[in-house]
């Protein structure tokens, strides 16, 4: 017996037409996969990476070359080897990037957030330059190669009108998330002969983990910074002029830093005009914040440290003092519009510090200290509890301990220090040398700060001590003409 033959639902034309439409979403499935899988492959990216920097290269008409890159997705981008090279007749480096990872957070752009959550930048060098007559930038080929877009672009954007549909976008701009930054191995120079200014560095290590990247509200955080390895140097040979006053107003950035952690950092500061030059020689310095108030200028810090550190400064306080007047001029009109300055440091600790003092239009003195040309070894201190605003200034000092040239050789100093508009102190202190002891208290009262420095005859003087005795050897260094006064220029001791 025969099964009777079961009637078909759809005619025959919808079902072609089913078919079809399966067969083209199936041939789009296929084709995206295809394409998925294509641009994970090493050599579909390597093309598609030589092809854009020779494209690159055509429309700078200089030499452009990029020896790798990898997109394992969906999230991390390798690039290895790109070289930027000026066209002739110069034909030398304008930038190179030896390795550039980024680890970005793809769902996150679903949210409007560019979110990084890893950049690493290793091996890189960067070049810029303008000489003159012409003072042109050593990159103005690059940006001249673009010019005419951008010139497009802006004639647009100048005959539209800025709509309110335009601010809401603005407001709407895509956030930005950092996580970690590693830079390794960065180094850069910098020269403008026009300006007659000369730059240079390279970064041997910087870590760091952003916590807050907010460039609308101008907030940034760090959970902690790391610097290694470090040298820079800058050199002004011609005197800038002084700029026009900025009446823009601006906004104040907010920043919340954690730890800070600096290694063997090198620099070198000159300004020529001035003969200011300065040298810094960093062992190792080690700071933890409490609050960072930019806006209201105040700084608060729980600790700093500072170890086997070499510094020195250098001026000529005979040469272009018009120079340093209009420098005056200009730092005092930029600061007599921003708050007093108040500081607190919660622990102040340094280990094996050398600072030299050189005024080169001062000559030497041959016996005495000689403030124009100090020299301080091996400097310790231990300081507590330091609180400054331009009024008044206290701290609590532990243990200071220091060497200069004259042959003033500090072994203790023990006491609470204030400083302030009508008086300056020591109170609980000891002074030890080896040929002198000096505390418990002294004092000096006067009107005011102008006072201290022009009306000299009349300071009041307090004093209690105890148990004190004071080396002639100790005077001598600050008053060296008492030296050659009979008979105290048989005395020794």
């Amino acid at each position: 017996m025969t099964e009777p033959k079961r009637k078909r639902w759809l005619p025959k034309g919808v079902r072609i037409g089913l078919w079809i439409l399966l067969g083209l979403f199936g041939f789009v499935i296929l084709t995206v996969v295809g394409v998925i899988v294509a641009i994970q492959m090493p050599a579909v990216q390597q093309f598609a990476g030589e092809k854009g920097a020779e494209w690159l290269s055509k429309k700078t008409d200089s030499k452009v070359t990029l020896a790798k890159i990898r997109i394992a997705f969906p999230k991390t981008i390798v690039m290895e080897g790109l070289y930027l090279e000026r066209p002739a007749p110069f034909k030398d480096t304008l930038a190179y990037v030896g390795a550039l990872k980024v680890d970005i957070g793809m769902w996150a752009l679903l949210d409007n957030t560019l979110k990084v959550n890893d950049l690493s930048l290793e091996n890189v060098s960067a070049h810029i330059s303008r000489s003159l007559p012409d003072s042109t930038w050593n990159y103005t080929y690059f940006t001249k190669a673009f010019l005419r877009e951008a010139a497009d672009v802006d004639t647009a954007l100048a005959t539209e009108p800025l709509t309110k549909a335009t601010e809401e976008d603005t407001a709407g701009a895509m956030r930005i998330e950092l996580g970690n930054v590693t830079l390794k191995n960065i180094a850069g120079t910098y020269d403008d002969e026009p300006a007659g200014t000369e730059a240079s560095g390279r970064i041997g290590r910087f870590f760091t983990k952003v916590t807050t990247f907010d460039l609308q509200r101008m907030r940034f955080g760090m959970e902690r910074i790391e610097l290694s390895d470090t040298r820079g140097s800058y050199v002004q040979s011609k005197a800038i002029p002084p700029s026009p006053e900025d009446t823009t107003p601006s906004i104040t950035p907010q920043i919340d830093l954690g730890p800070v952690l600096l290694t063997n950092i090198q620099g070198y500061y000159e300004d020529v005009p001035s003969g200011m030059k300065g040298e810094l020689k960093l062992g190792l310095l080690r700071m933890i914040t409490e609050k960072l108030d930019l806006a209201r200028n105040v700084f608060s810090l729980k600790s700093l440290e500072l170890k086997e550190t070499i510094g020195s400064f250098a001026l000529n306080s005979k040469k272009s003092a018009a120079n340093r007047d209009t420098t005056r001029a200009e730092v005092s009109r930029k600061t007599d519009t921003m708050p007093p300055l108040r500081l607190s440091l919660g622990k102040l600790d340094i280990a094996g510090l050398d600072l030299d003092y050189d005024d080169m239009g001062q000559t030497r003195v041959k016996r005495g200290m000689d403030y124009a040309h100090l020299q301080f070894k091996k400097l310790i201190a231990r300081i507590t509890n330091v609180r400054y605003s331009t009024n008044s200034t206290t701290a609590t000092i532990q243990q200071i301990s220091l060497r200069e040239r004259a042959g003033l050789q500090i072994d203790s100093l023990s006491g609470r220090a204030t400083f302030d508009s009508a008086h300056a102190e020591l109170t609980r202190f000891i002074l030890k040398t080896p040929r002198t002891r000096l505390g418990p208290h002294i004092a000096i009262r006067y009107k005011n700060l102008d006072a201290l420095a022009n009306d000299l005859q009349n300071l009041q003087f307090e004093a209690r001590l105890a148990r004190n005795y004071v080396g002639f050897q100790d005077v001598f260094i600050f008053a060296p003409d008492v030296a050659q006064i009979d008979p105290i220029s048989k005395m020794k001791g």
